[in-house]
């Protein structure tokens, strides 16, 4: 267990040393920048009125069905967009139609209408300097579920604007200050896979793996205390020998004789300390237990004197 428990410590403290260093980075920035905002406008009012669209009733029938209909604005212009299927978050799959309230035409979400939407939303100095289709849950956007149209401007903040491909929406604005915090969060909660969030069986198996390690480190923690109480209460005799007294500490079950091994002073057993051969004598205090071996191959005078079998004198 010792061995498993030192790699399962290893690799829940490399995790734990990343989630100190990402946690005082965001502790420590300045939030404002890390928002991606610093180019980022709110459109300005509409400029057309109500007078100018078309009635939506005819819409609603021939797009049915329509679970909602919403006025929305992109780049100046309005638009009914009809929802098919309702969603709770708008990051979420949608089925909708989007129509020019004008007109009453179906309107596509194209290049160039992503880009004036895109444009709408950016009071930066950099002109549009590319416009890419993402796919749903892209890299730069993992919870997205609609595909998107990416808008890079050329600024000194490599600012980049999406917006929905079915919608309009703007989706996000994103430049190297909120690419460097995304990444932050990306190890901060152990988004290796790119899920968009701490939700996920990686860190399912973290907090488990974490667990599995704290219990594992308690019963070490215990066995190491049993070990220190079994020696704290280890028996203690005092062995005479013509050098003088010796003490020693016996652990529970441990015999004289492999104490006396242990430190290395000889003495003289044929049997291997099963206590059949009676050559192992030894004098302790007197008081000490007699065993039924001890008992035959010792004297009752020897035995009131101190004198003991090493193999058949245990520990407590």
């Amino acid at each position: 267990m010792m061995r498993w428990h030192k790699w399962a410590a290893l690799a829940v403290g490399l995790q734990m040393l990343i989630w100190i260093g990402t946690g005082i980075y965001f502790n420590l920035v300045d939030h404002q920048r890390i928002g991606g905002h610093q180019y980022h406008q709110r459109a300005p009012e509409p400029a057309w009125s109500l007078d100018q669209l078309v009635d939506p009733t005819p819409l609603l029938e021939q797009y049915a069905p329509v679970v909602r209909l919403t006025l929305v604005d992109r780049a100046g212009h309005p638009y009914y967009q009809l929802e098919h299927q309702r969603q709770l978050y708008a990051r979420q799959t949608q089925t909708l139609t989007l129509i020019d309230a004008v007109s009453g035409d179906v309107v596509a979400i194209n290049p160039d209408l992503a880009s004036a939407i895109a444009r709408a939303s950016y009071g930066g100095p950099g002109a549009i300097s590319e416009v890419t289709a993402l796919p749903p849950r892209s890299a730069e956007l993992p919870k997205e579920e609609n595909p998107v149209w990416r808008v890079a401007f050329a600024d000194d903040l490599e600012t980049v604007a999406f917006v929905d491909a079915s919608s309009g929406r703007l989706v996000a604005h994103q430049n190297r200050h909120s690419r460097e915090a995304a990444l932050m969060l990306k190890l901060h909660f152990m988004d290796y896979t790119n899920q968009g969030g701490f939700n996920h069986p990686l860190m399912w198996l973290f907090a488990l793996l974490s667990l599995a390690l704290s219990l594992s480190g308690l019963t070490l923690l215990l066995r190491r205390l049993g070990s220190n109480l079994r020696h704290w209460h280890a028996r203690r005799v005092v062995l005479h020998t013509p050098g003088g007294a010796h003490q020693l500490r016996l652990a529970p079950r441990q015999s004289v004789l492999e104490g006396m091994q242990r430190e290395g002073l000889a003495v003289r057993s044929e049997c291997g300390g099963g206590g059949s051969c009676g050559r192992c004598r030894i004098r302790l205090e007197p008081g000490s237990p007699i065993s039924a071996a001890e008992q035959r191959f010792l004297s009752p005078r020897h035995l009131e004197q101190g004198w003991r079998l090493a193999c058949q004198q245990f520990g407590q």
